[in-house]
């Protein structure tokens, strides 16, 4: 068994001060159990410890950790999701709770993440996701520091491709502690950057108007970076950032605004009661 932390951080900033634009953090209990397709992994007790800001983007971040059953093969792949109509109840809930912050967002873009939530596929896609990232990706990774580098391409809403540069790597080789005993671990590090030329087509995507009002959008980056048990893979922690790096003409001045957004979950594995 597993006490999960998660936490979600949106910040902005301009180099001199930082804005947190949301923040929200919880812990789960994660139970890992064999399946006869493979693995049988549990997600329930769900509790919020802080939280501020846009809850909708938050929670939206945290969404497979609300999912109570997730089958997956022995090759780290999800196979299903079960039970996906408790998940729209639990999040529910939680928001009830958060949406008396007087800084929390109107129950209306709530009610858009719920509709994305009752589409079986749409949360499948996203849970599959979110377990590459934190298992999948990684399984074929070689335990070397030789950066491996590669072209990725992205689809947008509207079917324009976005290409990227990527490079992947173990960075580190640390201890980590499972039931007080010290396993060997690996640490693996992805780092996404959109290529220039696709820059203009993300800006005009994400903001058609900013364009004209003098904004430009000068880097993108992803940046995943895991702590794997080598023997079994086992998580023991994953943090997901995305920069968005802009300029604004103002006042015949450039203006660096840096929009950060990072989720981290760590893994304290216990023995059951």
């Amino acid at each position: 068994m597993a006490l999960v932390e998660t936490e979600y951080v949106r910040e902005v900033s301009d180099g001199t001060a930082t804005q947190q634009l949301a923040v929200l953090r919880m812990t789960h209990r994660m139970r890992v159990s064999p399946h006869p397709e493979g693995l049988l992994v549990q997600f329930d007790n769900q509790k919020a410890i802080a939280a501020g800001g846009d809850m909708t983007d938050a929670l939206g971040a945290l969404l497979p950790w609300w999912v109570p059953r997730i089958i997956v093969s022995p090759d780290g792949h999800v196979l299903r999701i079960e039970q996906t109509e408790r998940v729209q109840e639990l999040v529910g809930q939680m928001y009830e709770q958060l949406a008396k912050s007087p800084s929390a967002q109107s129950p209306s873009a709530l009610k858009e993440l719920l509709t994305i939530m009752a589409s079986g596929a749409g949360l499948r896609s996203i849970v599959q996701d979110d377990w590459d990232h934190l298992v999948g990706k990684w399984i074929a990774l070689p335990l070397d520091s030789a950066p491996l580098e590669s072209a990725a391409v992205s689809t947008l809403l509207n079917g324009i491709a976005v290409r990227s540069t990527v490079r992947q790597q173990m960075i580190d080789r640390p201890s980590c502690v499972r039931d007080v005993a010290t396993i060997e671990c690996a640490t693996f590090e992805s780092r996404s950057n959109i290529e220039p030329e696709s820059l203009a087509v993300l800006q005009n995507y994400l903001s058609p108007v900013a364009s004209d009002a003098g904004v430009r959008i000068t880097g993108s980056e992803k940046i995943d970076r895991v702590t794997l048990e080598i023997g079994t893979m086992l998580p023991h922690e994953a943090i997901l950032s995305r920069t968005l790096e802009s300029t604004t003409e103002l006042s015949g001045r450039t203006v660096s605004t840096q929009n950060l957004q990072r989720r981290t979950v760590r893994f304290t594995y216990v023995k059951e009661q």
